[in-house]
């Protein structure tokens, strides 16, 4: 009679022992690795542009005397004179800085539409809204028929010293310009300009808006 014996199975453990060192160089490895992941990861989103970057306005840069296209309504700069003193039917004003005066051709382009925002930037960026001190209703008043230029002039306070280094910028929005065109125009102002401007005592009258002839 042949008797089959039951195989016997080994208890031992066939694979190297984990050391407590190996324990702990696997627990470092895997922190090490979250580590790396969250670098990977915060590098990536760093390289991702802000929201204010994303929907900042858009900027179409042109030239005096040429009509800038900024979507709703085209912007062209006629000229532009400055003076120490405006005055309208309140009386006159006067500066500690200089009064820069822009004279503007406004044209709708398919639809009525109203100009909001116009500032004046220096050459550092920082900006100085059309002056509130007289009325202006060339802006947000006046509504432009597309098709039909209106010619005005618009009065800015700005500082001596930043004068003769400026552009107009102008767009439909009056405060959230997220997304929206911005025309900007340089303004061909020169360091004896803004000297004789601001010497002089003679008031100077800002234009009202008209038709363009």
């Amino acid at each position: 009679m042949t008797i089959n014996n039951p195989p016997i199975y080994s208890h031992r453990r066939t694979g190297l022992p984990v050391t407590r060192v190996g324990r702990i160089g696997l627990r470092v490895g895997s922190a090490v690795l979250i580590v790396v992941t969250l670098a990977i990861g915060a590098a990536f989103t760093s390289r991702q542009p802000s929201t204010e970057t994303r929907e900042r306005p858009f900027t179409i840069v042109g030239n005096i005397g040429k009509p800038v296209n900024a979507r709703t309504f085209d912007l062209t700069v006629l000229g532009v004179r400055g003076a120490a003193v405006i005055t309208d039917e309140n009386g006159p004003h006067d500066t500690s800085g200089v009064w820069i005066i822009v004279r503007v051709r406004l044209t709708a382009r398919n639809a009525p539409t109203a100009v909001n925002y116009a500032v004046l930037a220096d050459a550092e960026g920082r900006t100085y809204r059309a002056t509130e001190r007289i009325d202006q209703p060339l802006l947000s008043l006046r509504t432009l028929e597309p098709g039909i230029p209106v010619d005005g002039e618009l009065a800015f306070e700005v500082p001596v010293s930043v004068a003769d280094n400026l552009s107009i910028r102008m767009a439909k929005q009056e405060t959230d310009l997220r997304m929206d065109a911005l025309a900007q125009i340089h303004l061909p102002i020169t360091s004896a300009e803004v000297d004789e401007w601001h010497a002089s005592t003679k008031p100077v009258t800002v234009a009202k808006p008209g038709a363009s002839q």
